[in-house]
């Protein structure tokens, strides 16, 4: 749990901007995909990088507390790994890799607001 609540922490820290943190998920900015920043794995609420945006460095094992849970319409992977995209929280149910510098800006039937964790690493 420990560790769980850790990972949660640092994602929360490194998805908004600095000296900020949302209330809640209303607070997540509107962006566009060139918003996402090298080294990171972006995903948004609407396709072609549109809607508010979630940065990641770190695996999120339950997209709800982010308001991102089976709302996630576009994907970019900046960052020089692999990530595993599930479509229930911790990690499972059906999957999808997401190899480094893959921009998927309209995610598949099937897993268009599917994604309920994502973590780094092959499926």
């Amino acid at each position: 749990m420990k560790r769980w609540l850790a990972a949660l922490c640092a994602a929360l820290a490194v998805s908004v901007p600095v000296g900020t943190a949302p209330a809640h998920a209303d607070d997540m900015p509107d962006t566009a995909s060139v918003d996402c920043p090298s080294g990171w794995f972006c995903a948004w609420e609407d396709t072609n990088g549109q809607g508010r945006m979630l940065q990641l460095k770190v695996g999120v094992p339950d997209l709800r507390p982010f308001g991102m849970d089976n709302a996630i319409s576009s994907i970019w992977n900046r960052t020089n790994v692999t990530w595993c995209a599930y479509d229930l929280p911790n990690y499972g149910g059906a999957s999808f890799s997401v190899g480094s510098g893959v921009r998927t800006p309209r995610l598949p039937i099937g897993m268009d607001d599917r994604i309920s964790s994502l973590r780094i690493g092959a499926c």
